[in-house]
C-alpha cells in the first residue's frame, strides 16, 4: 500500500496562508486631540479668552487615502501634517483638494497657520468682540466626497494560487 508524501502539499499551503495574511495588514498612523466640553447642569465656568495670530505664508499638507482609510481621516492627516511643519495650533481657512489615482487618493489641505497667544480670563472690554463672533455665521460649502473604488488585489492572487494548486492537486492523483 502506498502512502503518498503530503508534505510538499502542506508546505505549499502554509505558504500561501502565510502571504495571504501578511498582504492583508495595514498600518495607520495616527495623531489625535484631546477635547473637553465644559457645558451641562452644576458646571460653572469662567470664560477664557485668547487671541489668535494668523501666518502670513499659507502651509500645505498632505496624506494619501487608501481603500481601507476614511476619505475624512486622510482630510485631518493633511491637516495635521500641515500644523505640524509650523508648529501651528489651528488651521484658519482650510482649502482641501483631491486627486485620485490607482485607487489611491492623495488629500492636499492649503490653509493659513495660527496660533493661539494671550489666554486670559475674560474682562469687559471682551464682552462686545464675542457678541460680534457670535452673530457671524459663516457659510460652508461642502463638496461631496470623493467616491474610491475598493480593490483587493492580494485576496484575487491568492484566490488564484488556491484555485491552481487545487486543481493540480485533482490532477495528480
Amino acid at each position: 500500500m502506498k502512502t503518498k508524501n503530503k508534505q510538499p502539499l502542506f508546505g505549499i499551503l502554509s505558504v500561501c496562508l502565510c502571504l495571504m495574511l501578511l498582504s492583508s495588514c495595514t498600518v495607520y498612523k495616527a495623531s489625535d486631540t484631546k477635547l473637553m466640553y465644559v457645558n451641562g447642569a452644576g458646571v460653572i465656568q469662567k470664560p477664557v479668552v485668547v487671541d489668535l495670530m494668523v501666518g502670513d505664508k499659507k502651509v500645505t499638507g498632505n496624506s494619501v487615502s487608501t481603500s481601507g482609510k476614511s476619505l475624512d481621516f486622510a482630510k485631518d492627516e493633511a491637516v495635521s501634517t500641515a500644523l505640524k511643519s509650523v508648529g501651528a495650533d489651528v488651521l484658519v481657512e482650510p482649502t482641501f483638494s483631491f486627486e485620485s489615482k490607482n485607487g489611491k487618493t492623495n488629500v492636499t489641505v492649503v490653509g493659513w497657520p495660527g496660533n493661539y497667544i494671550n489666554f486670559r480670563s475674560i474682562k469687559a472690554d471682551d464682552v462686545p468682540l464675542l457678541e460680534v463672533g457670535i452673530k457671524q455665521d459663516a457659510n460652508i460649502y461642502k463638496p461631496a466626497d470623493v467616491k474610491q473604488k475598493k480593490s483587493s488585489t492580494a485576496g484575487i492572487i491568492a484566490i488564484i494560487v488556491l484555485t491552481g494548486l487545487l486543481i493540480g492537486l485533482s490532477t495528480s492523483q
